[in-house]
């Protein structure tokens, strides 16, 4: 479905791992980005075996200057932060991990939940009412699954309308394109 797209992840943190897996299953083409020194990061040589480029140890301003299809960038990295704004300028579209599994899973009922406290909790809630009356339900995002991890987990590459309860960050919320939740609070 990506073969032959070109796709730079920032942050190897649990939303950017999930991201390289489910880019990999896409037969994308990755280069990955992370702050640490390369012998720091959990799994490097699995990554270089892969054929998975990784520029570590800072974030060099040639790398924000290649030209990209898209880029996958962790919530926690500040989007007004110079190299994820170069990249804008020059019109690469900078998603979260949560809007790329949303591009590339079937059609799924997504709820969003989001908000300053009780996020975990409502989730949960919607969660277990929602698994009492239907097959295939799911819960990711912020509650501590990328949601990228759940469509390769569940096939959702594949199958079509299960639930999704998703909490969502501010952070996630402001690099989306075309998420669109049925249900958001």
């Amino acid at each position: 479905m990506l073969t032959g797209k070109k796709v730079l992840v920032i942050g190897l943190a649990r939303s950017g791992k999930a991201a390289v897996k489910l880019l990999q299953k896409l037969n994308a083409t990755i280069t990955i980005n992370e702050g640490k020194e390369l012998e720091k990061i959990e799994g490097y040589q699995a990554y270089l075996d892969a054929g998975i480029e990784i520029v570590a140890g800072g974030h060099p301003d040639e790398l924000f200057e290649r030209n990209f299809d898209f880029v996958v960038k962790n919530p926690g990295i500040n989007y007004h932060k110079p190299f994820i704004l170069r990249l804008k300028e020059r019109g690469i579209p900078v998603y979260t991990e949560i809007e790329l599994a949303y591009q590339v899973a079937k059609k799924q009922h997504y709820i969003a939940v989001t908000g300053t406290n009780g996020k975990t909790t409502t989730v949960t809630l919607i969660y277990e009412i929602l698994k009492a009356q239907y097959e295939h339900v799911h819960f990711a995002g912020n509650i501590g699954k990328p949601l990228c991890d759940v469509v390769l987990e569940n096939n959702l590459l594949e199958e079509e309308n299960h639930y999704i309860v998703i909490e969502m960050s501010n952070f996630q919320l402001l690099d989306i394109d075309k998420f669109r939740p049925e249900i958001s609070t």
